[in-house]
């Protein structure tokens, strides 16, 4: 499959000429836009490859759903994949975290072909969250973070010190220290979510893959979730890659949004580029009474 011409952020977009189209562009800038502090670093930061993606085309058992994928992600930097459901996007992320093998192409990490790595020592430099729920007997929120930690503790799954003490700061740094205490079974959608969030920081990636993290939290956890992961970004130089359906959020938090839509990846590049109100149209398939609709929905919220 041809690669999109505008598959790259070398082009600035073009906005259509229509008032309507002028009006709903200055709207979606306003709402998206952070007021005051913003949680987004915009300051250009070189940063060296550390995911590589040559030629990929993903999918399921030899058929490509998505082809031909050039895409090169840096060290510390925060990628969000949208686009409507089925799409893609975790396809994408599944490949890229080893859980499905590339129809075509490969991966790199840190300048390694990823087929390359053995899973337990894949297992100490990404972290994946998918959507699929677990649902162990008899483990509570703080057992389920300690799986976590299985890849430096051997064949016997004993922690250490060390690994407590990974665990205590990870529980602190998301605010969880009840939940830890509790049956994870008896857990809401919404707790059981931040407590995988801490299994997979447990790990202690260089990347970590997320797959639409945001389900199920409201929207007090959705922005404390923001922070923690630009904090991860600052303070560890934490590579984050994750789908989102919350295009507002990816404004305030990405470096870089990938669009993924029925026929491929449609758009890449700074979200001020991407997340437009043409592009966003096209990209789920909506008129522009819907958008305007949306766009109030989002002004009573915000």
């Amino acid at each position: 499959m041809e690669r999109p011409e505008n598959y790259t952020d070398k082009k600035a977009l073009k906005q259509k000429g229509s008032s309507a189209g002028d009006d709903s562009d200055a709207a979606m800038k306003n709402i998206i836009r952070p007021n005051g502090l913003s949680v987004r670093d915009d300051s250009d930061v070189a940063m060296k490859d550390i995911i590589r993606l040559n030629g990929l085309s993903v999918g399921y058992e030899g058929d490509a759903i998505i082809e031909n994928i050039d895409l090169e992600i840096g060290k510390g930097e925060i990628v969000t994949l949208i686009g409507p459901n089925g799409a893609g996007k975790s396809t994408i992320l599944k490949t890229i975290s080893k859980q499905l093998e590339p129809v075509l192409g490969a991966v790199y990490v840190s300048g390694r072909e990823l087929r390359k790595f053995g899973s337990s020592e894949l297992a100490k430099v990404l972290s994946l969250l998918l959507t699929e729920r677990i649902d162990p007997e008899y483990m509570t929120g703080r057992d389920i973070i300690e799986t976590g930690r299985y890849p430096y503790t051997g064949k016997m799954g004993i922690l250490n010190e060390k690994d407590h003490a990974v665990v205590d700061g990870i529980i602190k740094l998301l605010g969880i220290s009840e939940l830890a205490e509790r049956p994870f079974r008896k857990l809401s959608d919404g707790q059981k979510q931040r407590i995988l969030i801490g299994r997979a920081l447990a790990q202690e990636p260089k990347i970590l893959i997320l797959d639409e993290p945001m389900s199920y939290l409201d929207i007090r956890h959705k922005l404390e979730l923001i922070e923690i992961l630009k904090k991860l970004r600052s303070e560890k130089n934490i590579t984050i890659v994750m789908s989102l359906h919350e295009f507002e959020l990816a404004r305030v938090i990405a470096d870089k949004v990938i669009c993924v839509g029925e026929e491929g990846i449609s758009r890449a590049g700074k979200p001020e580029e991407v997340l437009q109100p043409d592009v966003l149209k096209e990209l789920y398939g909506i008129t522009d009474e819907q958008f305007k609709l949306l766009l109030q929905s989002m002004r009573l919220v915000l």
